[in-house]
């Protein structure tokens, strides 16, 4: 069994769950924020450090010659593609479960 392809393709993947598992949290932090412009700015910071942690650890995995590179490279983009699609819909449906329970508790405030 060729164990660099299975390392070539689970780290990657380890990878993206776990920044979009950080984007979410990060996302939900923020969107607690009642300014617009402070949840912005946490998200925003929250996605420049992934890009540069992401950045620092396939760069570490590259030097390592153990590692099929292109598969890596390959199952990176597919999976930071994917999860971050999954992290932005689970945002929306974040915000938007939260924005129905606000109109809820304003409707029962009013009664």
């Amino acid at each position: 069994m060729n164990y660099s392809i299975i390392i070539s393709v689970s780290l990657p993947i380890i990878i993206s769950v776990l920044n979009s598992y950080i984007g979410f949290i990060t996302g939900n932090i923020g969107m607690k924020r009642e300014e617009m412009s402070k949840c912005i700015s946490i998200v925003i910071g929250s996605m420049v450090v992934r890009v540069v942690s992401i950045t620092i650890l396939v760069g570490i995995a590259l030097t390592i010659e153990y590692f099929n590179h292109l598969v890596m490279m390959i199952t990176l983009v597919v999976g930071i593609f994917v999860s971050q699609m999954v992290e932005v819909f689970l945002l929306h449906f974040s915000f938007e479960r939260r924005k129905k329970i606000q109109k809820t508790e304003k409707k029962n405030d009013f009664q």
